[in-house]
């Protein structure tokens, strides 16, 4: 979510807490992260798959760094979109592997509809541009479909791992995600979920699944854990009445990241918050650790090792069910479970899907579970606007979102008649003293004045980058109550 991370660091002018320590750090990757942007091609080529529609022909290409034959590749591309529970089995959309041609280093490749691309962390970034995946994500653009070799290898973020022991699941995800950006598909949000639901497949599960069960198909109708099918995703672009009580359903009063960290607490605590733990445990969050990791570090507390410590995968998840839902398990449920423990989930990981359940949401009246994206648009609504998203505007800008950098977006919203009446006239030090009353809701300290006039006085930022930068630092985050 952050824009401008080495810009934050330099603010110390009261703007925000010090970042987390690096303790905190992502261990070091044992992947290269630099390429030569030269390519494997696969020779490789397919029958058409599926029974109509339009035909996106493909072929696949690994940078030579990666030492990932890419015949392997393709030939696992095609076997994802020959699922029947892939596009051709959802859509009228039909998917060729078609031979690549000569090394065209970054160049679109003609004569395909995309071109899949394995490729290191920073490849990715120059093939996405000006999308921001910072090293760290794949992404669709244009008639390119980019996979980050860091994340087919190992998964997501050791602070996301919420596929851990699953990496077959998580590469179906990659590809059918990917490419139904390509075909059309923006990302989707649903506002409730259980266990026994499986995660859009549009959905940025790298990012966390809100409770739901990992799924890397995007054919709902065939797809049940338990007892609860998902229901059918949305049409690619918004239509129809807009309902906010499923796009944007937080009022000024929620308070997400709050909310988030008290379920934790009665998670793995079995007791609400006391104040100071709530404080702390907020600012944490806010400074770049995720819930993720705290509720590992709950459980490693003697308070954690008190209620958990001793007990087998089916104990465990029994007291969880206590703690969170106030019941023993369902049959269902525990088989559920307990499978996912086998498979590799963590005991913090299943601590916090069930705590963000939609079923202890609604047990507890607390807010509902917020994604970074969902989080972001709030904020910069309240920063550009200073009110929350209308219905249809953040249905439009969640959809906009999957295809859209944060960049452009906000770009928009300062071209916006609303903002040129709010802050088009004033100079550049009455802009910085207006942000800091409308977004922090304080008069500018000297220091902190004094930072971003020379920011933007010496060009290093715009005024675009420099609201960028303020949407993600922990003092507004904290402000809010919004998720990071």
């Amino acid at each position: 979510m952050a824009f401008a991370m080495l810009l934050l660091a330099a603010i110390v002018a009261g703007m925000a807490p010090s970042v987390g320590s690096a303790s905190n750090a992502v261990p070091a990757n044992p992947f290269t992260a630099s390429g030569s942007r030269t390519w494997d091609v696969s020779r490789e080529t397919s029958d058409v798959i599926g029974e109509a529609g339009t035909l996106y022909r493909f072929n696949v290409k690994t940078e030579t760094e990666v030492a990932y034959d890419a015949d392997q590749l393709a030939r696992e591309v095609v076997a994802i979109l020959a699922d029947e529970r892939s596009w051709a089995g959802r859509l009228d959309v039909r998917f060729q592997l078609v031979a690549g041609g000569a090394d065209s280093g970054l160049a679109a490749d003609p004569g395909v509809e995309f071109t899949l691309y394995l490729a290191t962390p920073n490849t990715v970034d120059a093939l996405c541009a000006p999308l921001p995946t910072r090293g760290r994500l794949s992404c669709r653009n244009g008639n390119r479909v980019v996979e980050n070799f860091h994340r087919w290898m190992r998964g997501p973020d050791v602070f996301h791992n919420l596929f851990a022991g699953e990496l077959e699941t998580y590469r179906q995800y990659l590809i059918n995600h990917e490419i139904g950006h390509r075909i059309g598909r923006g990302h989707e949000n649903i506002s409730t979920c259980r266990p026994d639901m499986y995660a859009p497949v549009m959905m940025q599960q790298t990012f966390g699944l809100r409770g739901c069960a990992i799924n890397g198909w995007p054919v709902w109708d065939r797809l049940t854990v338990g007892t609860g099918p998902v229901p059918a995703p949305p049409e690619p672009a918004p239509t129809g009445v807009c309902d906010p009580t499923q796009v944007f359903p937080w009022t000024a009063a929620d308070r997400p990241l709050d909310d988030a960290i008290t379920r934790l607490y009665e998670a793995g605590f079995a007791r609400p918050p006391d104040p100071e733990g709530l404080a702390h445990w907020t600012s944490v969050v806010a400074n770049g650790t995720s819930v993720s990791a705290v509720a590992a570090t709950f459980l490693g507390t003697p308070e954690g090792r008190e209620q958990f410590d001793g007990l087998d995968d089916a104990a465990f998840v029994a007291e969880v069910y206590r703690n969170v839902l106030g019941r023993e398990p369902d049959e269902d449920g525990r088989r559920f479970w307990e499978g996912q423990m086998d498979g590799g989930l963590s005991r913090s990981s299943l601590l916090q899907q069930l705590a963000d359940s939609g079923e202890n949401v609604a047990r507890t009246g607390t807010s509902r579970p917020q994604a970074p994206e969902e989080a972001w648009l709030g904020r910069i609504y309240g920063v550009v606007f200073d009110r929350l998203p209308d219905c249809e505007g953040a249905r439009f800008w969640l959809w906009a979102s999957g295809n859209t950098s944060q960049r452009q977006i906000i770009g928009q919203f300062l071209d916006s008649p609303e903002f040129s009446d709010r802050y088009g006239d004033l100079d550049d030090a009455a802009f910085i003293a207006e942000l800091y009353k409308g977004v922090l809701g304080r008069e500018a300290d000297a220091q902190g004045l004094a930072f971003w006039r020379e920011e933007l006085e010496s060009d290093r930022q715009d005024r675009l980058g420099i609201v960028g930068a303020w949407l993600a630092t922990p003092e507004l985050i904290l402000r809010t109550g919004s998720m990071p």
